[in-house]
């Protein structure tokens, strides 16, 4: 196969660089027509533009096929990116150092249905539907608590809140939804217990934009990290299409504001809270549209 490829890429660059040479060729000799008319002073002027209308065509054609090979060849790489990328999106994600481990070690106990080994820190955020809590993720049986645990984030909803959860969940669930500045997301948990319903993501130890823009002055290097980074997730979350060109469900956020917006280490942002975010799918019908916008409101 990559031998068929390389045979495939070594023609296009054959053919093209005769069809360029051939091309040259011609235009010396039209131009050594048009400086003979011009010294002479013939009146052949009319038929030798006229001849230079298939060079144009040819130069037009050229150019063209160059450039969609050029830009195919650009999908194909990022096609293969984003396959690497699938692949170390928890290492690249995850802000801490040694989350890698915790992130797998989440998603197989949510595979086997355990709930995960977690301790509740502090209190980090509130919000309408749920709270949200700094909390560790124990990672081994036998290891001291300073090398053992990893820090998370884990979003806490009451069990009359399970709409809500369940919403956010399945839009993180949506392998799609990948995203360098989307908040890196665990698992989801049942407390019944508790009563109880849990979302365990990565953990922004910067905090929100809110209180970070409160709290901080910041250079314009950083304003245009920020900005740039919010720009591309939103983008990414409204396309139809991943950036490999394969198709996808575009989402809508529904409730962009500073205070979902989460600050990195690196300065760019974070989109989290997915509570009201909808899936803009071609099933959909117009009520179900409608009615989406319609959430219950608080303390009711």
């Amino acid at each position: 196969m990559h031998s068929r490829t390389h045979e495939n890429v070594w023609a296009v660059s054959v053919t093209s660089v005769i069809v360029a040479g051939n091309t040259f060729i011609w235009s010396i000799q039209t131009l050594i027509l048009i400086l003979t008319v011009l010294i002479t002073g013939s009146q052949v002027l009319p038929v030798i533009l006229v001849s230079l209308v298939p060079l144009l065509v040819i130069a037009v054609i050229v150019i063209t096929s160059f450039y969609c090979y050029r830009v195919y060849r650009q999908q194909r790489n990022l096609c293969k990116k984003g396959q690497l990328h699938d692949f170390s999106d928890k290492k690249a994600m995850m802000d801490n150092e040694g989350s890698d481990s915790s992130s797998m070690h989440a998603n197989n106990l949510n595979h086997n249905n355990e709930l995960l080994p977690i301790e509740l820190d502090v209190l980090v955020g509130k919000g309408r539907f749920a709270e949200v809590y700094k909390a560790k993720l124990k990672q081994g049986s036998s290891a001291s608590e300073e090398h053992g645990f990893e820090t998370v984030a884990v979003k806490i909803f009451p069990y009359e809140e399970y709409a809500s959860w369940k919403n956010e969940k399945d839009i993180f669930s949506d392998a799609d939804l990948r995203h360098e500045n989307v908040l890196h997301f665990l698992t989801a948990e049942e407390r019944k217990g508790q009563r109880q319903y849990w979302l365990i993501t990565a953990y922004q130890s910067l905090g929100n934009l809110q209180e970070y823009l409160t709290n901080h002055i910041i250079s314009w290097h950083d304003l245009w990290l920020l900005g740039s980074s919010l720009a591309s997730v939103v983008a990414h979350l409204h396309s139809d299409r991943t950036s490999c060109g394969r198709c996808k469900v575009p989402i809508a956020h529904r409730d962009i504001k500073s205070s979902n917006i989460l600050v990195k280490k690196d300065m760019t942002c974070c989109l989290c809270d997915f509570g009201l975010a909808l899936r803009l799918d071609n099933s959909l019908s117009v009520d179900e549209l409608a009615n989406s916008g319609q959430v219950r409101p608080p303390n009711t």
